[in-house]
């Protein structure tokens, strides 16, 4: 990504560093290596701030977030299917195949 510098005195070419513009027009810039997640940087380009954080993503010292899934509000249909599986969890004699069938069916719901 070519970027210009603040004070004008020129451009400075970033790898790795991609432009995004979300839903609402806002552009957003991450940095991302071929198979790995992204990582946002929230600094502006073109600062001697931007540099550094982008020499933090570019040498592995800043990290993607986790993902962060909270645990289902009870009462919700997403409550529901984890409870479901929890209770299901009771050995049983039918086979892998015969047991993932049907969760396989429920997961499209």
């Amino acid at each position: 990504m070519k970027v210009r510098l603040r004070d004008r005195s020129g451009i400075r070419l970033y790898r790795y560093v991609a432009e995004d513009v979300d839903r609402h027009g806002n552009v957003r810039i991450y940095f991302r290596r071929k198979g790995q997640r992204k990582i946002r940087l929230s600094e502006v380009p073109g600062t001697v701030a931007f540099d550094a954080e982008y020499q933090r993503a570019f040498s592995g010292a800043l990290k993607p977030p986790a993902n962060q899934h909270s645990a289902a509000m009870p009462g919700t249909m997403r409550w529901l299917c984890e409870h479901y599986y929890v209770v299901r969890r009771i050995p049983s004699t039918r086979s892998e195949h015969t047991q993932s069938a049907p969760r396989d069916s429920r997961r499209d719901l």
